[in-house]
């Protein structure tokens, strides 16, 4: 989150073992860097087993994911539900922050497949995904969908159409 003229990042390296932070000024230049174990666990979200990170939202019950480190073959297929301590939390966005791609390697996204519990596309999702080709949801007919931030696809140039629900608002 931002303090004063810093912002701390988190940089997830692998699953059950170290985190990079780095807390940069809002130039983006690197004021101090380190590493930290136990990365299983953070205030506010936590990391599935391959190091994607999940937000927590107020509710409690759902989750935002945020950070994705791991691609299967260029394909990212979010699940509608991820499990964390013996609670099951219902995935209800994805957003990436600060004109930063919520995929760790964008260049490397082709295709994305969202579970219809998706409410929100968040500013700057697939800022830069220049691979990405094609988004589609697991139930379309089912989509929650109703919002898409600015900028989420912005430099998307491989993305030509995109279906979207009818009940989208913004």
């Amino acid at each position: 989150g931002e303090t004063g003229d810093a912002t701390l990042t988190f940089v997830p390296i692998s699953y059950g073992s170290s985190m990079v932070l780095a807390i940069k000024n809002r130039d983006l230049e690197v004021l101090w860097s380190g590493t930290v174990e136990n990365t299983r666990e953070m205030e506010g979200g936590f990391f599935d087993e391959a190091t994607n990170y999940y937000e927590i939202q107020d509710d409690r019950t759902s989750v935002v994911l945020k950070t994705v480190n791991v691609l299967d073959d260029g394909k990212l297929v979010v699940p509608p539900t991820v499990r964390h301590r013996g609670k099951d939390y219902t995935v209800v966005g994805i957003s990436g922050s600060e004109q930063t791609s919520v995929c760790k390697n964008p260049d490397e996204l082709r295709e994305v497949v969202l579970p219809s519990t998706v409410k929100s596309i968040g500013e700057f999702t697939f800022y830069f995904c220049m691979s990405l080709s094609s988004l589609t949801w697991d139930h379309f007919e089912e989509s929650a969908l109703t919002e898409i931030g600015g900028n989420a696809f912005t430099s998307c140039t491989h993305l030509k159409a995109l279906t979207l629900p009818k009940h989208l608002r913004s």
